[in-house]
């Protein structure tokens, strides 16, 4: 019979994926995107625009094959709407958050019809000046759109960690969460509220943000690691897995996988080591039903701590005993080598062999 792993309390790095959703689903965010397009608009584009007028640069680009194509006319007539729309399309998500709906910015949409549009009437220093402030708009704009896509979650373990680092950088400190084990949902259904969810069955599995509603996301199937990924945690460890380029090469070639992930590797017959990670990653994830957990986020004052974990101890025996060896540290561990595994170990007794295909079994502590 199948059964939950119960997760009571989030493991750190769960509760780091749980900060990130939900702080790209907020409407503090969104809010920020819309500022952001704003200043775009009335701080970059208006004004040049009004320069380029001024400065008659029309007059120059006007030909009989081209007509106005490449004209500063042009290009307000029809890409300046594009960014006029985005503006106007995010104020309505604004609004729309008070009915509790949620939906994705279009952001790429509206800078891919911009960029069909000559600049040929900027300079190359103003032309390179607006790419620069679509690409990060896209960048930003991409998180949340990433975070409320459905039906798919774009979100897995590879993706979050990529991020990761950025958003620590700029949320140095971590809220507080509560696993609402009595708030549940299965893959498919609508949630009972919105906000983030947690796989009750895979320890593994990337957390989701969804929502209910008339155009609600219900939860979707769970972004996991397959047999490749478990044993690319389990030989890499989880504090370097996707961040250690030399560790990630070292599995993609020298591991049982090795044959499957070299061609990966390689560009135009060159092997590439830092392109490890994502090359592991294309290969490492499947996907599956679950059951899901709601993870609360309280309203208690932001705890004044670094968004972070401490996997310092993730090469010593003490946390990681084998199958066979003696445990240390009572507590409760996991074990890569198979889903659903968590169980409390006391300190002194033997860790268990599940005896199964992935090699020897290593037991690893949750840390709190």
């Amino acid at each position: 019979m199948k059964t939950s792993i119960q997760p009571a309390i989030l493991s750190p790095w769960q509760a780091a994926q749980a900060a990130m959703l939900y702080h790209y689903a907020s409407i503090e965010r969104l809010r920020q995107l819309h500022l952001i397009i704003t200043q775009l608009i009335n701080g970059v584009v208006d004004p040049l625009l009004d320069l380029a007028k001024q400065q008659g640069r029309d007059r120059h680009l006007v030909d009989e094959r081209w007509g106005n194509r490449n004209t500063s006319e042009n290009w307000a007539n029809n890409a300046w709407p594009f960014l006029k729309d985005l503006q106007k399309g995010l104020a309505g998500n604004i609004a729309l958050r008070s009915q509790g709906e949620y939906r994705e910015t279009g952001t790429d949409h509206y800078l891919r019809g911009a960029d069909q549009f000559s600049m040929m009437w900027a300079s190359d220093e103003e032309a390179a000046r607006f790419e620069a402030a679509a690409n990060l708009i896209s960048r930003y704009a991409g998180l949340i759109d990433d975070t409320l896509a459905h039906p798919q979650n774009r979100w897995d373990d590879y993706a979050l960690m990529y991020y990761f680092p950025d958003f620590v950088s700029e949320n140095p400190t971590r809220p507080m969460f509560k696993v609402r084990m009595d708030i549940v949902s299965e893959t498919g259904e609508m949630p009972p509220q919105a906000g983030v969810y947690v796989s009750a069955d895979d320890p593994f599995a990337a957390l989701q943000f969804a929502w209910p509603g008339p155009k609600g996301c219900p939860l979707r199937y769970a972004n996991t690691f397959n047999s490749l990924g478990l044993a690319a945690l389990r030989q890499v460890g989880r504090s370097r897995l996707w961040v250690d380029e030399a560790r990630m090469f070292d599995f993609a070639t020298r591991s049982e996988f090795a044959n499957e992930l070299r061609p990966r590797l390689e560009v135009l017959g060159t092997v590439y080591p830092t392109i490890a990670p994502s090359a592991v990653a294309r290969a490492a994830f499947e996907q599956k039903p679950s059951k899901w957990y709601f993870v609360e986020q309280l309203d208690e004052p932001r705890v004044a701590t670094k968004l972070e974990w401490n996997d310092s101890d993730d090469d010593k025996d003490a946390v990681r005993p084998a199958a066979g060896e003696i445990a240390s540290v009572s507590g409760y561990y996991y074990s890569p080598s198979r889903q659903n595994s968590r169980r409390f170990i006391a300190a002194g007794e033997v860790a268990p062999d599940f005896g199964n295909d992935y090699g020897t079994t290593i037991w690893q502590l949750e840390k709190r």
